[in-house]
């Protein structure tokens, strides 16, 4: 199984349909990774056969693959969880309000979380401290705040929600993932979406289609004009070390004074693509 490298595009498949999750989890499309999903997109008649197709298929994954199980106080969200528990592959738990209701308690594998109710953001700060990454869930969240439908393209009604979950993520020092985008016939409202979701700070974004996965990961990668920029500050650093290895702690680059803050920002996006 391929380990994780980039994040700027997680992909769902059903893991009742063998042919899209067989493609997923090969590797032939371009998401970064894989979100095998047990939960919403398989129907309840069919959650114990997918859950065996999930065991025997994501073995042989040849790209990076995240399970979702369903939640855990459903009747399914147990043995999902321990029989994917030792798959090795990170889990991810839907509609997590409290850590303790909704995360196992020594789980022995990494878990990722769902944030889709307003209880699930006030305590996403709380969350994110015992898992890898949080990830929007907007469907599921503007329904739990009673907006009004269709929300706005500009999606002001989730915005503090969406930067709250940024917020504690980066306090945390974890992952973030803003929502899926309905749309995959029509790129241009989703190419907006994932660019507000990159300028609020989201490590990547999730989506429902391979036709979503090349607008997110553009949106979700450094510029060109960026990765030069950022190769500028690095090279104008380690050109400023004195003879005896040492830093002064400072560089100059056009005029402007460069610090180490300067420099890990820049080391972060050429090690973003």
């Amino acid at each position: 199984m391929k380990a994780f490298k980039l994040l700027r595009s997680g992909l769902f498949v059903p893991g009742s349909n063998l042919k899209a999750m067989g493609k997923a989890i090969s590797g032939a499309t371009a998401a970064d990774f894989v979100i095998v999903d047990l939960e919403d997109a398989v129907h309840p008649d069919n959650k114990i056969e997918a859950r065996k197709s999930v065991l025997e298929h994501v073995v042989l994954a040849k790209a990076p693959v995240v399970v979702r199980i369903n939640a855990l106080d459903t009747k399914w969200g147990a043995d999902d969880f321990h029989a994917v528990k030792d798959l090795g592959v990170p889990v991810l738990l839907p509609k997590v309000e409290d850590v303790n209701t909704h995360l196992p308690s020594d789980a022995g594998v990494e878990l990722w979380a769902m944030v889709e109710t307003a209880r699930g953001v006030l305590n996403a700060p709380t969350i994110a401290r015992s898992v890898a990454a949080l990830v929007a869930g907007t469907q599921d969240l503007a329904a739990d705040l009673r907006l009004p439908k269709p929300i706005s393209p500009d999606r002001l009604p989730l915005l503090l929600s969406l930067s709250s979950i940024v917020l504690a993520a980066r306090a945390a020092n974890i992952h973030s993932f803003d929502a899926v985008h309905p749309s995959f016939k029509d790129i241009t409202p989703l190419e907006a979406e994932a660019k507000q979701g990159a300028s609020l700070g989201f490590t990547g974004k999730t989506c429902i289609h391979p036709a979503q996965v090349d607008t997110i990961n553009a949106c979700f990668s450094p510029s060109k004009e960026a990765v030069a920029a950022a190769e500028a500050i690095v090279a104008a650093w380690d050109a400023a070390r004195n003879p005896d290895g040492t830093h002064p702690g400072i560089a100059v680059l056009k005029g402007q004074m460069i610090e180490e803050l300067h420099v890990r920002d820049a080391k972060r996006i050429l090690e973003s693509y």
